[in-house]
Formats: C-alpha cells, structure tokens, sequence
C-alpha cells in the first residue's frame, strides 16, 4: 500500500480540508465515467482508499502512529502500543531482537513468516497461518450495490443479494442486511466481515457502493450533475422552476439570457461525504419542440432576426 499522503499529494501536516480539497480534485480528475484511460480506474480506487484512512480524524491518527498495519483486520491499538512499550523484548531468531514494526506486522496481520504471539500472522487475507493453526482463510466476495441517496442519509438498511462458495466451493445465494455510512463515497467499499467464502476465518464482502441516480445525472466526486431541460421561453426570458433533488423537489431561478451547457449550483444537495454533503449541479439544456407545425416553424424563424451574430461565426478550424 501506497503512503495515503503521497497517494494524495498532500503533506502530514495538512489540515481535513486541504485533504479533502484534493480528494475531490483526483476523484474527479480519474472518475471512470469521466476518464477513459486504462489506469484510471485502479487509480481512483487508491485515491478512495487513501481518503478513506487519512480523511477520517481516528483512522489517520492510527496510521500516523502505526502505518499500514493499522488497517489490517482485527488491529487494536491498545495491543499495539502495550507490545512497542516492551521495547524489543521478543527475540526475532538466534536471541537477536525483533523489530517491533515487524512484529505488530505480524500480530495483526501483515506478516509474511510465522505468526506473532497470539499466532494472527498474515491475517484472514492470506500468508501462512501461526502456532494456533487457524487453517486456510476464506475468500472475500466482490458485490457492486446502487444505492439511494436517501437511505444512506436516512441511514435505512439496505439488503445486499450476493453468491458466496460454501467449504466445497459450490455458489450458494445469501443475503446481508446493512447500513451504509454516510461519508462513503461513490466507488468507495464497504467490508462486512465474515459473510465471503468459506474458510478458517471465513472470508469477508467488500460492497462496492455506487449511487442510483436519475437520468441525465452523474456522479462527479461528492457532487451530483444533473442536465435539466428548460423552454426556449424560459432560456430567453428567465424565471423559477422546479428542480428535483434528493431532499425534494426546490426553486430554481434561471437567468434571463441563458444559454445551453451553463452551470447552475444546488447547494449541499449532492453526495452524501465525510465532510456533510456535496453540491447539485445543474447544466441547462434549452430543448426545442418537436415539431414541424407551420406556425412554430414561423416563430422559430422570426427568432433567428433577433440573433446579435450569426451563431457559427468563427467556427473552424
């Protein structure tokens, strides 16, 4: 695992908003629905996983303290920092001291050779199991969830149908019931331990959470884009519509004189994030009638006059 600091580009002294300021920029600069390179999606899910150790208060202490051995299953602090206080009192081999980075490692689960004291070595994810022989741990399960804005703010449970493989490896169906948090954000993953594939500990589902959304609406980092049609009426001449949003329906007021593609902000009407909630853009989209009636064709005409330049002047290459 990359340091969540440099995956970030950002110092260890920067402040929850400069870190979530630069959040917002890479998650948006590698979002697959807006980058199409081949690497754009393994790096925007290491942009979510570094923000999500390092944009929450407890999570970054922890790896400021212990590093990537904190987000291992099964860590405890309290562990932790007993063992380090002993200062190097368990031997490594041949009476030398062991290092106590390695040994926390190994404790909770990250090591690679034999288990720690309480035999947790290499953790249920893989690496040789220790002296308490726990066996072969199970594999986790991959499930992608579309989920309403609404109940992750409302904090409803959401059940998840998946396919897990029982101790001959067979598929058999299963299905969890659980809570999303509302600092997650879209891509980023839930774990709901022990409900993967079978083994000694079982493995665990890792929930991928994407947000349902309306046609014409986007996710862009923590914010929602939504394209919203409007008249040539109501482009021209400006007034209050409606808008939906996933806190209900509010006013919206259009400038007179718009044009297609301008950007309106919703505030705080978008994804649910760490830092509360992001914002609701709205791109206005003049829509023309469908129609070919004489009389709206005659209009249509009679507006072109109105025109202050031709509408492709300098248009070319």
């Amino acid at each position: 695992m990359r340091d969540p600091y440099q995956v970030l580009g950002v110092s260890k002294s920067a402040s929850s908003e400069d870190i979530r300021r630069e959040y917002k920029k890479l998650a948006r600069q590698f979002h697959p629905d807006l980058n199409k390179e081949p690497a754009a999606q393994d790096r925007f899910k290491e942009v979510n996983q570094a923000y999500e150790i390092i944009g929450e208060d407890e999570k970054r202490k922890l790896w400021d303290e212990f590093g990537e051995v904190s987000t291992k299953p099964g860590f405890n602090a309290e562990q932790a920092r007993a063992y380090r206080s002993m200062g190097g009192g368990f031997g490594g081999g041949g009476g030398v001291p062991m290092d106590m980075d390695d040994l926390l490692s190994q404790m909770f689960g990250g090591g690679g050779g034999g288990g720690g004291p309480f035999g947790g070595g290499g953790g249920p994810r893989g690496g040789p199991r220790g002296p308490m022989g726990f066996g072969s741990p199970g594999e986790d399960v991959r499930v992608k969830l579309r989920v309403k804005i609404t109940d992750v703010l409302q904090q409803e449970p959401v059940s998840v149908s998946f396919l897990r493989p029982d101790h001959n490896g067979v598929p058999v169906s299963d299905v969890v019931k659980t809570r999303i948090k509302p600092g997650t954000p879209e891509g980023g993953e839930l774990r709901v331990r022990g409900k993967g594939g079978h083994g000694q500990p079982a493995g665990d589902l890792v929930i991928e959470v994407r947000y349902a959304l309306p046609e014409g609406a986007r996710a862009d980092g923590d914010d929602v884009v939504m394209d919203l049609p409007i008249t040539l009426h109501e482009a021209l001449a400006g007034g209050a519509v409606d808008v939906p949003t996933p806190d209900g329906a509010v006013k919206l007021k259009i400038p007179a004189g718009s044009s297609g593609g301008q950007r309106l902000r919703i505030k705080d009407r978008g994804l649910p994030c760490k830092a509360g909630r992001g914002h609701l853009y709205v791109v206005l989209r003049p829509t023309v009638p469908k129609t070919a009636d004489p009389e709206a064709l005659r209009l249509a005409a009679a507006l072109d006059a109105f025109a202050s330049a031709p509408v492709r002047e300098g248009l070319g290459f």
